[in-house]
């Protein structure tokens, strides 16, 4: 009996922590899923003296669906509007360019959002860079 409490409290610990579980055990006909759903995205980069590039990666484990690449402008601490989007489809790299000519020093940001197989959304940030464009 002291085992079986002890169990549920490590059980119970660990998925506090967002660790989770599956509650069937894995048997020799269950297919096994060697990699999860992952996408990345770079921090905005200036090109030039008015072009601005992001650049995002999605595997192939997300399944034949597609993402979409922004780039996003701080408008306020807190708010960011959205520039600049490009679809991709499938896994792999794509980049997006923008033309900032005339908006100044900005605070910008890459994001990617997916849908993995089965509806879960994934959204991934990349960090913020203020970037001085002419014009």
């Amino acid at each position: 009996m002291r085992h079986s409490i002890r169990a549920v409290a490590v059980v119970a610990t660990l998925a506090a922590s967002g660790i989770v579980f599956a509650s069937t055990p894995a048997s020799a006909d269950a297919p096994v899923q060697a990699f999860a759903c992952a996408i990345s995205v770079t921090a905005p980069q200036k090109l030039g003296t008015s072009t601005i590039r992001v650049t995002g990666n999605r595997n192939t484990d997300c399944g034949t669906g597609n993402s979409t690449l922004n780039l996003q402008r701080q408008q306020i601490p807190g708010f960011w509007e959205t520039v600049a989007s490009r679809t991709l489809s499938g896994g792999g790299f794509g980049s997006l360019d923008f033309n900032c000519n005339g908006r100044g020093t900005q605070t910008y940001r890459g994001q990617q959002v997916a849908r993995q197989v089965g509806g879960t959304t994934l959204v991934k940030n990349s960090g913020n860079v203020r970037i001085t464009c002419s014009g």
